[in-house]
């Protein structure tokens, strides 16, 4: 239960910097798109993860946050739950509908998109 616990906290602490960290210019454009969203109606954060939980049983949450998007994008706000399966060694993202807690996509991290392309470019002259 201690590493649930830890999990949780590293959660919350990750969060917190992510939106801490934003430049003026992205928090006040932010600070709009916010603006035109009832909470209220939303699903919280705590059963967002959740939800991404039973589809990665065993997954460990180590990042979540709410995704709004331009009004041009037409895409409804979701949170992006980031988890860990412990029995694969995968991070596995899982994309929640913030409205409805329908899950909209699943998808598992590729390290390469990570660590760049250019790892099969070397030259062997």
């Amino acid at each position: 239960m201690k590493s649930r616990d830890l999990a949780f906290c590293l959660l919350a602490l990750v969060f917190a910097l992510a939106t801490s960290c934003s430049g003026s210019g992205a928090s006040s454009k932010r600070a709009a798109l916010l603006a035109d969203v009832d909470f209220g109606s939303l699903v919280g954060l705590a059963e967002a993860i959740a939800i991404a939980q039973e589809e990665v049983p065993g997954g460990i949450p180590v990042e979540a946050g709410l995704e709004i998007e331009d009004d041009d994008e037409n895409e409804p706000a979701a949170y992006e739950v980031a988890l860990f399966d412990p029995g694969t060694n995968e991070l596995i993202e899982v994309e929640v509908d913030a409205a409805t807690g329908d899950v909209l996509e699943v998808e598992v991290e590729d390290d390469a998109d990570e660590e760049g392309e250019d790892d099969d470019s070397e030259d062997d002259d």
